[in-house]
């Protein structure tokens, strides 16, 4: 899974793209969250889907 502009409102540059309210927010929420410093096409996960053929 890549990061999309979108996810930079969230997990961004944390003193550049996340809004003031939105850190703070954040930090209320989540005071234990490093999921900061992301930038646009940064790999973040790998999804994998599977299912058995025979059904």
């Amino acid at each position: 899974m890549k990061t999309s502009s979108i996810c930079l409102q969230c997990h961004g540059n944390s003193s550049k793209k996340i809004e003031i309210a939105t850190m703070a927010t954040l930090r209320i929420l989540h005071p234990e969250d490093k999921a900061v410093n992301y930038d646009v096409n940064g790999a973040r996960g790998v999804l994998s889907i599977s299912w058995d053929k025979k059904r």
